[in-house]
């Protein structure tokens, strides 16, 4: 059934959808405890339909057909995925020297800070716990490592 229900803003298909029980995945993650990422990236979904006024295309799941198995593996992402904080790190990253417009890059200054703790905040996100104040990174910066009794934790 093709068309658009502008009063839900939802395609005709979300909506019957809706009226046969699958939900999204915001509203299984509420049911199951763990986030939507964690459904999104562990649970297989049943359909995928348009909904809101940019047309963005989302899943629905069926939560009678949802195996114990994915319900596992979505809360061990989470689990994998929960902020630890590491006491006594080492931390090395580069920083790049800020440049005016027309002059040439200069090579990049690296970092050294011991003995500080190091938040994983996100699966891509870290908050370094310098003397001064706190130091956000995104885990895929070039050059930033992180060592935790004698191994890298990132």
């Amino acid at each position: 059934m093709a068309g658009y229900n502008f009063h839900k803003w939802k395609s005709v298909n979300a909506v019957d959808a809706e009226s046969r029980g699958l939900i999204t995945a915001g509203e299984l993650a509420r049911r199951l405890g763990v986030s939507a990422a964690a459904v999104r990236e562990c649970v297989r979904h049943a359909e995928r339909h348009h909904v809101s006024a940019r047309c963005n295309l989302i899943e629905y799941y069926d939560p009678a057909r949802i195996s114990p198995q994915e319900i596992a593996a979505a809360r061990q992402y989470e689990a994998d995925r929960a902020p630890v904080t590491w006491l006594e790190c080492v931390v090395e990253w580069l920083e790049w020297p800020a440049r005016r417009p027309g002059e040439p890059r200069r090579p990049p200054i690296e970092r050294r800070l011991e003995r500080v703790a190091v938040t994983r905040i996100s699966p891509s996100t870290v908050l370094i716990h310098a003397p001064w104040g706190a130091i956000t990174k995104r885990t895929t910066a070039q050059g930033l490592c992180v060592w935790h009794e004698g191994r890298r934790v990132i």
